[in-house]
């Protein structure tokens, strides 16, 4: 069992039920929400070093967008 504070478990209680979960749920889904933006944020990290490690050169955004239409 984990000692929160008492605010900080009355948040977590009400935000799952907001949900429709039950607490260990709601608890369970955050964590594994946390690891995946975990990786994500370790893979990004990875794949910009790369890209920095290759010496290619970045684009303008302003080309970017002429180019795309974005």
């Amino acid at each position: 069992m984990i000692d929160l504070p008492k605010n900080t478990e009355n948040r977590l209680i009400h935000a799952a039920q907001d949900e429709g979960r039950n607490l260990a749920e709601f608890v369970d889904r955050l964590l594994d929400i946390y690891l995946e933006d975990k990786i994500d944020a370790e893979h990004a990290v990875a794949a910009y070093q790369a890209f920095i490690d290759s010496g290619e050169a970045s684009l303008p955004l302003e080309k970017v967008i002429a180019e795309h239409g974005v």
